[in-house]
C-alpha cells in the first residue's frame, strides 16, 4: 500500500505542473487574443476613418465641380440679361425674347436646386467678402458704405461666394462751393 502513495503523489505533483504549464500558455493565449482584438478594433476605427475620409473628399470634388460649371454659366445668365434689357417692340422679337426668358427661368431654377443663391446687397452695408466695389456714388439717401447699386448679381452656392456682386458703394456727397 506504500507505494500507492507515492505514485499518487507523482501523480499529483505531475498534474500541478501541467496545470501550472497550461495555466501559464492559457494566460499567453489571453494576451496574445486581446493584442488581436485590440488589432482589429484599431483596423476598424482605421477603415471606419478612410471611409469618412473618402466620402468627404468625394463631396469636396462634386462641389468643386459643380461651382466649377455654375461659374462658368454665369456669363451666359449676364449675357441673357443684357439682351432683355434692350429695347424691342417687333412681336416676332417679343416672342423670341419671352422664349429666351423661359430658358433663362430654367436656368435659375436649376441653379437654385443645385443651392445657387442670389446676393442682393443693395441698401445694405458694404462686404467685401460678397461684394465687389466697382465705383463710388454720391448719395443723400444712403449712408457711406451701402451698396446703393448693383453693376453684376453675385452668387453663393451653399453659403459660399461663387462670384461677388459688383456694386456702387454710397459716399457723402462732395459740398458745392458758392
Amino acid at each position: 500500500m506504500p507505494k500507492k502513495p507515492k505514485k499518487l503523489t507523482e501523480n499529483v505533483d505531475l498534474t500541478l505542473s501541467e496545470i501550472t504549464e497550461l495555466t501559464a500558455k492559457l494566460e499567453e493565449r489571453d494576451r496574445e487574443c486581446g493584442q488581436f482584438r485590440e488589432m482589429a478594433q484599431r483596423a476598424q476605427a482605421d477603415l471606419e476613418n478612410y471611409k469618412k475620409k473618402i466620402a468627404d473628399e468625394m463631396q469636396a470634388v462634386s462641389q468643386s465641380t459643380t461651382s466649377r460649371i455654375l461659374t462658368k454659366l454665369l456669363p451666359i445668365l449676364d449675357d441673357l440679361q443684357r439682351a432683355f434689357e434692350q429695347d424691342n417692340k417687333d412681336k416676332a422679337t417679343n416672342e423670341w425674347i419671352n422664349g429666351i426668358q423661359l430658358i433663362e427661368r430654367n436656368i435659375y431654377s436649376l441653379m437654385e436646386s443645385e443651392g445657387v443663391t442670389l446676393i442682393d446687397p443693395k441698401g445694405l452695408p458694404f462686404d467685401p467678402w460678397q461684394h465687389e466695389g466697382v465705383i463710388s456714388l454720391e448719395s443723400d439717401e444712403f449712408e457711406p458704405g451701402t451698396v446703393v447699386e448693383v453693376i453684376r448679381k453675385g452668387y453663393k452656392l451653399h453659403n459660399k461666394v461663387l462670384r461677388a456682386a459688383q456694386v456702387g458703394i454710397a459716399k457723402d456727397p462732395v459740398p458745392e462751393e458758392d
